[in-house]
């Protein structure tokens, strides 16, 4: 239960972020998987590009089709880190992490399927300064649960 107030948190802090999101609703949604050992992350984006100083939305799925209960010995999920970073800079911070400590441990039970709206990326600096355009990643990295998810995006400049 506490995973699910966690994770909520995590969708509340990354929808409370500023107007301006240009995800294309009439494109179709692009995914990205990472696995590890029976548990599943997945990233769906709306888009594969946005606006520099907009947000791009995504959608988290995590499930467990592993056969057995997962226990997670942290707040793995809800305490990931995300941001944009430039393709040639793939080791840049991801500053984003809205939840540092969530009292883990938990269990995620065999069959468990929960999506989430959210992480919302901006297309900005933490610093709030807008992105250049350019060819960058979107990534997750969930420190003990999967590998970091990373799905490219375009920045396209401000109109």
């Amino acid at each position: 239960m506490r995973i699910i107030w966690v994770v909520l948190g995590l969708v509340l802090f990354t929808a409370c972020g500023g107007g301006g999101a240009t995800d294309a609703a009439s494109e179709p949604p692009t995914t990205t998987t990472v696995f590890f050992d029976g548990l599943s992350l997945e990233l769906t984006f709306r888009a594969g590009e946005v606006e520099s100083g907009t947000e791009l939305h995504s959608t988290l799925r995590i499930e467990n089709r592993s056969g057995h209960d997962i226990m997670v010995p942290d707040c793995n999920v809800a305490g990931a880190r995300y941001a944009l970073v430039p393709v040639d800079e793939p080791d840049a911070e991801l500053w984003l992490q809205p939840v540092i400590d969530c009292g883990g441990p938990f269990v995620y039970e065999d069959g468990y399927g929960e999506e989430f709206d959210g992480p919302t990326f901006p297309a900005a600096t933490k610093f709030g300064e807008p992105l250049p355009p350019g060819e960058y990643f979107a990534v997750l990295e969930a420190v003990g649960i999967a590998p970091r998810v990373e799905y490219p995006i375009t920045i396209e400049p401000a109109d």
